[in-house]
């Protein structure tokens, strides 16, 4: 059988934004609590969810890494607080067909990272001063220690679920995700801190 040639090329006046190939479509979305948590992947767990599926990486934050990204959550932040799950057909539910899977696509270091924190693994703030004139401990604060101001309600990860009808689907997907951009480098951070560092120096001076 003769293979087909592939498409030449298009005049690019007869190309149209439907012509844009698109990103799976959204099933599913659920703000989870982190007091809540376990119990939501415990029911993730009745329909064979995958955390670890083998196009992810390993556990490779640092835990300085987890401590960072933590403290610009629980100060308000918002960027990286959705995970995407890939879906071979949520609206079925047909967890026990042998073309169902139901992976974490993205999020997996971020969602162990908040984990470890609810199980009183990782200490935040080691040292560093705080409102009203206090200053964290050098050891840091763990959930616990922070007693009844820390509040797991206030606090979600966006769980997102999409289209992703085969594993082709589910690797496209991750590519798409993890290509773009690229990551600061030690110097350009440390370049910043230096700037901060300075404006810092400066206030204390004019005071």
């Amino acid at each position: 059988m003769k293979t087909p040639a592939p498409p030449g090329p298009v005049d690019p006046n007869k190309i149209t934004w439907q012509d844009i190939p698109q990103f799976p479509r959204v099933s599913y979305e659920i703000d989870v609590f982190w007091g809540t948590l376990e119990r939501t992947l415990d029911h993730f767990g009745t329909m064979n969810v995958d955390l670890d599926p083998d196009y992810q990486r390993e556990h490779v934050w640092t835990m300085d890494q987890r401590r960072a990204w933590l403290e610009y959550v629980l100060r308000g932040g918002e960027i990286g607080r959705t995970l995407v799950f890939a879906c071979s057909n949520w609206n079925k539910f047909d967890c026990e067909s042998p073309t169902w899977f139901f992976q974490l696509a993205d999020g997996k270091q971020r969602l162990e990272t908040v984990r470890m924190f609810m199980r009183g693994e990782i200490a935040l703030w080691g040292g560093a001063p705080l409102l009203n004139g206090k200053r964290a401990p050098a050891e840091g604060l763990t959930k616990s220690q922070m007693g009844g101001q820390f509040r797991d309600i206030l606090y979600s990860l966006k769980f997102r679920v999409v289209d992703a009808p085969t594993r082709l689907d589910a690797l496209n997907l991750y590519l798409a995700m993890n290509t773009g951009g690229t990551a600061h480098s030690a110097e350009e951070i440390a370049r910043v801190t230096a700037l901060r560092d300075e404006e810092l120096r400066l206030r204390a001076v004019a005071r």
